[in-house]
Protein backbone atom coordinates (compact mmCIF):
# COMPACT_ATOMS: atom_id res chain seq x y z
CA UNK A 1 0.00 0.00 0.00
CA UNK A 2 2.87 2.37 0.83
CA UNK A 3 4.48 1.71 -2.56
CA UNK A 4 1.24 2.54 -4.39
CA UNK A 5 0.73 5.77 -2.43
CA UNK A 6 4.36 6.80 -2.91
CA UNK A 7 4.14 6.03 -6.64
CA UNK A 8 0.95 8.11 -6.99
CA UNK A 9 2.50 10.94 -4.97
CA UNK A 10 5.65 10.83 -7.10
CA UNK A 11 3.58 10.92 -10.32
CA UNK A 12 1.68 13.99 -9.07
CA UNK A 13 4.87 15.76 -8.01
CA UNK A 14 6.58 15.13 -11.34
CA UNK A 15 3.47 16.13 -13.30
CA UNK A 16 2.95 19.37 -11.40
CA UNK A 17 6.65 20.22 -11.48
CA UNK A 18 6.81 19.66 -15.22
CA UNK A 19 3.68 21.73 -15.83
CA UNK A 20 5.16 24.62 -13.83
CA UNK A 21 8.38 24.52 -15.84
CA UNK A 22 6.59 24.13 -19.18
CA UNK A 23 4.22 26.99 -18.46
CA UNK A 24 7.09 29.36 -17.63
CA UNK A 25 9.26 28.42 -20.61
CA UNK A 26 6.59 28.04 -23.30
CA UNK A 27 6.63 31.74 -24.08
CA UNK A 28 9.19 34.42 -23.59
CA UNK A 29 8.32 37.27 -21.26
CA UNK A 30 5.13 38.87 -22.61
CA UNK A 31 5.83 42.16 -20.90
CA UNK A 32 8.79 43.90 -22.44
CA UNK A 33 10.07 46.96 -20.56
CA UNK A 34 9.53 49.16 -23.65
CA UNK A 35 6.94 48.35 -26.29
CA UNK A 36 6.82 50.18 -29.65
CA UNK A 37 3.26 50.07 -30.98
CA UNK A 38 2.02 50.87 -34.50
CA UNK A 39 -1.72 50.85 -35.31
CA UNK A 40 -3.88 51.54 -38.35
CA UNK A 41 -7.64 51.55 -38.45
CA UNK A 42 -10.93 53.04 -39.50
CA UNK A 43 -13.39 54.88 -37.28
CA UNK A 44 -17.03 55.19 -38.31
CA UNK A 45 -18.64 58.47 -37.21
CA UNK A 46 -21.61 58.31 -34.83
CA UNK A 47 -23.79 60.98 -33.22
CA UNK A 48 -25.02 64.34 -34.50
CA UNK A 49 -21.69 65.47 -35.96
CA UNK A 50 -20.71 62.07 -37.34
CA UNK A 51 -17.58 62.16 -39.45
CA UNK A 52 -15.66 59.00 -40.37
CA UNK A 53 -11.89 58.90 -40.40
CA UNK A 54 -8.80 56.84 -41.10
CA UNK A 55 -6.44 56.40 -38.14
CA UNK A 56 -2.70 55.83 -37.91
CA UNK A 57 -1.00 55.80 -34.50
CA UNK A 58 2.52 55.23 -33.21
CA UNK A 59 3.21 55.03 -29.48
CA UNK A 60 5.94 54.03 -27.06
CA UNK A 61 4.63 52.15 -24.03
CA UNK A 62 6.67 51.48 -20.89
CA UNK A 63 5.55 48.38 -18.99
CA UNK A 64 7.08 48.37 -15.50
CA UNK A 65 5.22 45.16 -14.57
CA UNK A 66 2.80 42.66 -16.04
CA UNK A 67 -0.37 44.55 -15.01
CA UNK A 68 -0.18 47.97 -16.66
CA UNK A 69 1.79 50.17 -19.03
CA UNK A 70 1.94 53.86 -19.86
CA UNK A 71 3.45 55.92 -22.61
CA UNK A 72 3.05 58.62 -25.22
CA UNK A 73 2.20 58.66 -28.87
CA UNK A 74 1.23 60.53 -31.98
CA UNK A 75 -0.43 59.76 -35.27
CA UNK A 76 -2.62 61.03 -38.10
CA UNK A 77 -6.38 61.31 -38.51
CA UNK A 78 -7.82 61.91 -41.98
CA UNK A 79 -11.46 63.06 -42.04
CA UNK A 80 -13.06 62.28 -45.41
CA UNK A 81 -16.08 64.61 -45.42
CA UNK A 82 -14.14 67.69 -44.26
CA UNK A 83 -10.83 66.80 -45.98
CA UNK A 84 -8.93 67.63 -42.79
CA UNK A 85 -5.79 66.00 -41.41
CA UNK A 86 -5.31 66.13 -37.64
CA UNK A 87 -2.19 65.25 -35.68
CA UNK A 88 -2.97 63.88 -32.20
CA UNK A 89 -0.41 64.01 -29.40
CA UNK A 90 -1.49 61.84 -26.48
CA UNK A 91 -0.58 59.82 -23.44
CA UNK A 92 -1.67 56.18 -23.33
CA UNK A 93 -2.44 54.04 -20.30
CA UNK A 94 -2.83 50.28 -20.77
CA UNK A 95 -4.03 47.61 -18.42
CA UNK A 96 -3.62 43.86 -18.78
CA UNK A 97 -6.46 42.43 -16.63
CA UNK A 98 -5.54 38.78 -17.18
CA UNK A 99 -1.86 38.09 -16.67
CA UNK A 100 -1.73 34.41 -17.56
CA UNK A 101 0.81 33.34 -20.12
CA UNK A 102 -1.00 32.44 -23.30
CA UNK A 103 -0.61 33.43 -26.92
CA UNK A 104 -3.66 35.74 -26.69
CA UNK A 105 -3.44 38.59 -24.19
CA UNK A 106 -6.47 40.86 -23.59
CA UNK A 107 -5.93 44.51 -22.72
CA UNK A 108 -7.79 47.75 -22.08
CA UNK A 109 -6.40 51.10 -23.07
CA UNK A 110 -7.19 54.81 -22.99
CA UNK A 111 -5.54 57.58 -25.00
CA UNK A 112 -5.87 61.17 -23.74
CA UNK A 113 -4.48 64.12 -25.64
CA UNK A 114 -4.82 67.12 -27.89
CA UNK A 115 -4.99 67.38 -31.68
CA UNK A 116 -3.51 69.87 -34.11
CA UNK A 117 -4.87 70.72 -37.55
CA UNK A 118 -2.21 70.07 -40.22
CA UNK A 119 -4.46 71.29 -43.04
CA UNK A 120 -4.64 74.85 -41.67
CA UNK A 121 -1.11 75.44 -40.40
CA UNK A 122 -0.72 73.36 -37.22
CA UNK A 123 -3.56 75.07 -35.32
CA UNK A 124 -4.71 73.46 -32.06
CA UNK A 125 -8.13 71.87 -32.53
CA UNK A 126 -9.23 70.31 -29.27
CA UNK A 127 -9.24 67.51 -26.74
CA UNK A 128 -9.36 63.85 -27.80
CA UNK A 129 -9.86 60.62 -25.90
CA UNK A 130 -10.03 57.05 -27.13
CA UNK A 131 -10.88 54.21 -24.75
CA UNK A 132 -10.42 50.77 -26.31
CA UNK A 133 -10.58 47.05 -25.62
CA UNK A 134 -8.33 44.65 -27.51
CA UNK A 135 -6.39 41.43 -27.82
CA UNK A 136 -2.69 40.97 -28.51
CA UNK A 137 -1.36 37.82 -30.17
CA UNK A 138 2.25 36.89 -29.43
CA UNK A 139 4.47 35.86 -32.32
CA UNK A 140 8.13 34.94 -31.95
CA UNK A 141 10.68 37.05 -30.11
CA UNK A 142 8.19 39.19 -28.12
CA UNK A 143 6.44 40.66 -31.13
CA UNK A 144 2.68 41.07 -31.10
CA UNK A 145 -0.21 41.54 -33.50
CA UNK A 146 -3.22 43.29 -32.03
CA UNK A 147 -6.84 44.05 -32.79
CA UNK A 148 -8.95 46.52 -30.82
CA UNK A 149 -12.37 48.13 -30.77
CA UNK A 150 -12.55 51.73 -29.60
CA UNK A 151 -14.81 54.72 -29.09
CA UNK A 152 -13.12 57.95 -30.12
CA UNK A 153 -14.19 61.40 -28.93
CA UNK A 154 -12.72 64.42 -30.72
CA UNK A 155 -13.62 67.97 -29.69
CA UNK A 156 -13.27 70.51 -32.51
CA UNK A 157 -13.07 74.27 -31.91
CA UNK A 158 -15.58 76.36 -33.81
CA UNK A 159 -15.47 80.12 -34.49
CA UNK A 160 -18.65 80.47 -32.46
CA UNK A 161 -19.54 78.24 -29.47
CA UNK A 162 -20.40 75.46 -28.90
CA UNK A 163 -17.58 73.20 -30.08
CA UNK A 164 -18.36 70.16 -32.22
CA UNK A 165 -17.74 66.62 -30.99
CA UNK A 166 -16.79 64.17 -33.72
CA UNK A 167 -17.44 60.80 -32.07
CA UNK A 168 -16.69 57.49 -33.75
CA UNK A 169 -16.56 53.75 -33.20
CA UNK A 170 -13.40 52.19 -34.59
CA UNK A 171 -11.55 49.02 -35.39
CA UNK A 172 -7.74 49.09 -35.24
CA UNK A 173 -5.08 46.58 -36.23
CA UNK A 174 -1.62 46.87 -34.75
CA UNK A 175 1.88 45.49 -34.54
CA UNK A 176 4.09 45.85 -31.47
CA UNK A 177 7.78 45.11 -31.17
Amino acid sequence: MKKILLTILLVFIVTFSYSQIWNNTRHTDLYKPILLNFEVGYEYGVGMDSISRTVTDFSVIITPNNVFGFGAGTGLRYYYEKEIVLLPVYIEIRGYPFTYRKSWLPYISVKLGHTFNLTEGFNPEGFMTTPSVGMMYETRNNKFYSISINYSIQSIKQPTPPNENWNAIGLNFGYSF
